[in-house]
């Protein structure tokens, strides 16, 4: 899913589209008339693990977990 150059963050976007193939719910945008979405930021925002990484922690890929816990999350549902 991710599509830019940072290749361990998603955009929100990325986010939605793994939650809706996984769950094959359409997920509709709404549009300026509607209530504001906590979703309708103007930027992507992602977690910095450089400082993490080099105390040894070692950090999977989102595409290697998201999915399944989206899966898990969503038969809870």
């Amino acid at each position: 899913f991710p599509s830019h150059d940072t290749p361990n963050a998603w955009t929100i976007r990325e986010l939605m589209t793994c939650i809706e193939a996984i769950t094959k719910c359409k997920f509709t945008y709404g549009d300026a008339t509607d209530t504001p979405s906590p979703f309708g930021i103007e930027e992507d925002y992602y977690m910095n693990v450089a400082k993490a990484q080099k105390a040894g922690f070692h950090v999977e890929e989102l595409a290697k977990w998201m999915p399944s816990l989206i899966e898990v999350l969503a038969k809870k549902a």
